[in-house]
């Protein structure tokens, strides 16, 4: 930036100023070899960043600090380390000594995902570059592979693999992540059009057969037992992982196999945005005191502010107009409060068919059913008997033990839930109630029976659950189940919303 001012000696000063004051920062780090080594790494790829200006830069690069971040960065490549490792090797680095190689967020390299800055409109150039890197990196591996015969020293090859899933996932999941915290049909348009290659690389990373073999290698060799309980973990989960990713099929069958996978990928995308346009969509707009009988002032509250936010600026929770949507915060105290038992009926049809035939052109039924068929075929291709199979190949339980535990917590639960039901039928035939209680009648008759039994409402006992003490009981239970400590952290990273806390997990 500053290559044509006549303030870029006094930044030239600045920058190996900085650079020296890290040496000596890292000097006194000796038992922390591993990061050391890693921000000395990263320090050469800034280095590296300013190549485009050699004569400008000579005097860094002549320096005794340069020499020794050479030195020892030679001996700890970047490419070694662990992605967790290069990030925090990054965010030691002062920010303005990082130079800005690219103004797309989903191809930096920092800490944090920069989830303010990304766009829309960077997701397909972002990611056509991504991919592109990746799949170098991928075909690069694969000839190293087969160059050494598929023998490998178990941790360069973790540490590779898993810079290479990092590089390509973080992003990926930034950019989901944004889709489902602030979907926009432009984010939603581009996640469309960027999926396939997503999962086209997904696939063809799974199927490695170069990296199969390695991992096979190494299951086989004799070193093996010698390896950590987690080194054997990884390798057997990744072996597994590329046998129901289809890598033993051939031919048509590994065709149709990738054909299923993109269709599942697409078919899934579907659902999700049909389930969130039938939810934004939904609202239930009431004026009259009477039609809200029964709630808490916080659910009337609530319902006043998304009536400010969809035009009625006077919106109040004592007058109204109230506004409710089928987002659980507003949904679930109709059911729990309203006394007025066609709203609580009209509410809860309206969430069992979300994305249904009653919704015009977002129907999941379809969907559902295609979704279903080609599980099936994709685990026939596998050589499994059903989709569960698929699905707890990778988990503890199996398919004949998930479905034993069912019909065990059904029948011991069976009798005491009729039982229950039995007893508040009686108890809302005592408050007036005619007639068999219907699903959305049970919630309501359940609170008003606790009520009775233990003499408070959940209003009363809101006050000891505000989110700072909930917060604050989540943690202190966290410290005594896995002696971590969580504090908010002293740094805020890049945020998709001003109200997004953000804190840090501290062990000693």
């Amino acid at each position: 930036r500053n290559l044509k001012s006549d303030r870029f000696e006094k930044a030239r000063r600045s920058r190996t100023n900085e650079l020296d004051l890290l040496w000596l920062k890292l000097d006194s780090m000796a038992s922390r070899r591993t990061i050391v080594a890693a921000i000395l790494s990263v320090a050469l790829e800034v280095r590296s960043a300013h190549a485009f200006a050699p004569n400008t830069f000579q005097p860094l690069l002549r320096s005794s600090t340069a020499t020794k971040t050479c030195n020892l960065a030679a001996k700890f490549p970047a490419a070694s380390l662990r992605p967790t490792q290069l990030r925090q090797a990054r965010s030691a680095i002062p920010l303005r000594m990082m130079s800005t190689v690219t103004e797309n967020p989903l191809l930096a390299l920092d800490t944090f995902p920069q989830f303010n800055s990304i766009k829309a409109e960077q997701v397909v150039p972002g990611f056509t570059k991504i991919i592109q890197d990746c799949d170098d990196k991928l075909a690069a591996l694969e000839a190293d592979l087969e160059k050494k015969d598929y023998v490998v020293e178990i941790n360069s090859f973790l540490s590779t693999l898993e810079a290479l899933s990092d590089d390509f996932g973080r992003s990926w999941g930034a950019v989901n992540h944004l889709k489902s915290v602030k979907d926009t049909e432009e984010l939603r348009n581009a996640v469309q059009e960027t999926q396939p290659s997503v999962v086209t690389f997904s696939t063809k990373m799974s199927q490695s057969e170069a990296i199969y073999k390695a991992f096979k290698k190494v299951k086989e060799g004799k070193d093996f037992a010698s390896l950590t309980l987690a080194q054997k973990r990884i390798v057997e989960s990744n072996l597994l992982e590329a046998e129901l990713s289809g890598i033993a099929l051939e031919g048509a069958k590994k065709d149709r196999f990738n054909e299923i996978q993109q269709e599942l990928a697409k078919l899934s995308t579907e659902f999700s945005n049909n389930m969130m346009d039938c939810t934004k969509a939904y609202s239930l707009k009431l004026t009259k005191k009477e039609e809200v009988a029964g709630l808490p002032e916080s659910a009337l509250g609530l319902a006043a502010q998304t009536a400010v936010s969809k035009g009625d600026n006077d919106a109040t929770a004592e007058n109204g107009p109230w506004v409710f949507t089928l987002d659980m915060p507003s949904y679930l105290p109709v059911q729990q409060h309203a006394k007025d038992r066609s709203l609580r009926e009209k509410m809860y049809e309206a969430r069992c068919t979300l994305a249904s035939e009653k919704s015009e052109g977002k129907d999941n039924t379809p969907i559902i059913n295609k979704i279903l068929a080609l599980r099936k075929e994709k685990a026939e291709l596998l050589g499994k008997k059903n989709f569960a199979e698929v699905s707890t190949s990778t988990k503890m339980a199996t398919f004949e033990a998930a479905m034993a535990l069912m019909e065990k917590l059904r029948s011991a639960s069976y009798d005491p839930a009729q039982k229950e039901l039995e007893e508040l039928q009686k108890f809302a035939a005592e408050q007036g109630f005619q007639g068999e209680l219907k699903p959305w009648d049970t919630s309501f008759y359940a609170e008003r029976l606790r009520e009775a039994l233990y003499s408070y409402t959940d209003e009363e006992i809101r006050p000891y659950f505000s989110l700072p003490k909930v917060l604050d009981g989540l943690f202190q239970l966290a410290n005594r189940l896995f002696d971590v400590e969580v504090v908010k952290a002293d740094i805020t990273p890049p945020l998709w919303d001003s109200e997004v806390q953000f804190w840090q997990i501290n062990r000693d």
